[in-house]
């Protein structure tokens, strides 16, 4: 394991209501988790790997790797209200009352499958150069412009920046961009202070491949990310 003290915590509990068992199910090959697992391995950029997970199967999956999996999820923190603020926390104390200090934790969840070793070791020379003060978020471009999007007032729709920037050309807009959930890396200080990945001070990690930024939330997002694995299994 590599000597960054980042540690990274892989969040991977057993249920799902739009995709039944989905951290467990075969995606190509292997089990979705797997895939982070094995990028995580890979990557060489951390101290320790965790999973947290309330899914003995999981669990056991994990621990063939050779990695900390340590105990089952609490049943408070696998639940639909858990957030995954509080399920990295319960895994940072855990693992520093164990295992001393970490300069940084990177969470990692299952549900981008696609994330590549070279965008962890990117985000990772990212914090070291701001002496792990600043969190790292990893973000793509947002195919839908907030700039030209509505909310509604019962009968009316009103434009979200206002309608003025309806009087502008597509390519006079600046870009925008939306979190991609492959990678936060935080100071597990800030994130305790904070209680937030977020902060005024976080930094991009810029991903400029679509099927990179591939986050499994619907079936339709799984039936996407089959073909990617079959197509990327046939190379």
């Amino acid at each position: 394991m590599n000597k960054n003290k980042i540690l990274a915590i892989i969040p991977a509990r057993s249920g799902s209501k739009r995709i039944l068992n989905k951290n467990i199910r075969s995606l190509g090959q292997k089990p979705l988790v797997a895939w982070t697992i094995e990028t995580a391995i890979a990557s060489n950029a951390f101290c320790n790997i965790l999973v947290t997970t309330d899914d003995q199967a999981i669990l056991n999956l994990a621990k063939s790797y050779g990695i900390l999996a340590p105990w089952l999820r609490p049943a408070e923190l696998s639940n639909d209200y858990a957030s995954s603020v509080d399920v990295a926390l319960h895994a940072t104390n855990w693992y520093e009352n164990e295992f001393g200090n970490v300069n940084g934790i990177m969470l990692l969840q299952p549900t981008s499958p696609f994330r590549s070793i070279n965008s962890i070791k990117e985000s990772v020379e990212i914090f070291q150069q701001f002496e792990y003060s600043y969190p790292i978020i990893s973000v793509s471009k947002a195919q839908n412009h907030p700039a030209w999007t509505f909310y509604s007032n019962k009968d009316k729709i009103i434009p979200f920046t206002g309608w003025d920037n309806f009087k502008l050309r597509s390519q006079d807009l600046p870009d925008a961009f939306i979190p991609t959930g492959s990678i936060y890396l935080i100071n597990p200080n800030q994130l305790r202070a904070n209680l937030s990945f977020y902060s005024e001070e976080t930094k991009p990690l810029y991903i400029h491949s679509t099927i990179e930024s591939h986050d499994i939330d619907t079936i339709e997002d799984w039936e996407f990310a089959e073909s990617v694995a079959k197509s990327q299994a046939s190379k």
